[in-house]
């Protein structure tokens, strides 16, 4: 993981407070991932050449159904790549002595097709016991996909097209 935060002056967006800059880099290498055996995982040729080298992990969803057992059987492996990767960015500051709290990001998956999940969501503190909060949550598939793509991070495999909009109410007593 490579990471930065900076608490940054920007005077057009808040005179008061700085605005705080944040960014992470995630990835992973798997050493020594087998290979998948491709003609008994990937029966068709178009899913073959798509999948590249095998998938590993403890996701264990379910694919496409293998060969020679009859066509019922699902073949079951993770989606989990030698190399995935994951950054985010974000930014968020305070208003009226800290009880309004609005934060923008986004994460991006480049591995699985730049995947990503921009995001807004803004905290009012009411009292000192009670907070409201909203935010919205966008799935993204830039890249035109429209089958979902199992992936680590969660952005555009099972959670593609999944976009959600939060309300919260906490009351701490």
């Amino acid at each position: 993981m490579i990471a930065f935060d900076r608490p940054t002056w920007i005077k057009s967006l808040n005179k008061k407070s700085t605005v705080f800059l944040t960014g992470q880099y995630f990835f992973h290498y798997l050493i020594d991932n087998p290979g998948c055996d491709a003609q008994r995982v990937f029966p068709f040729k178009k899913a073959k050449t798509a999948a590249g080298e095998c998938l590993i992990g403890g996701l264990d969803l379910p694919s496409s159904v293998r060969s020679g057992t009859g066509g019922t059987s699902l073949s079951y492996r993770d989606k989990i790549r030698d190399w995935e990767t994951l950054f985010t960015l974000a930014a968020f500051t305070f208003y009226r002595g800290g009880s309004i709290v609005p934060v923008l990001g986004m994460a991006v998956d480049p591995t699985n097709h730049f995947s990503m999940e921009p995001f807004w969501t803004v905290d009012y503190v009411v009292r000192d016991d009670f907070v409201v909060n909203i935010a919205q949550r966008y799935f993204v598939t830039p890249m035109g996909h429209s089958t979902p793509i199992f992936e680590t991070w969660g952005l555009a495999g099972i959670n593609g097209d999944r976009s959600e909009t939060e309300l919260r109410l906490t009351y701490q007593f």
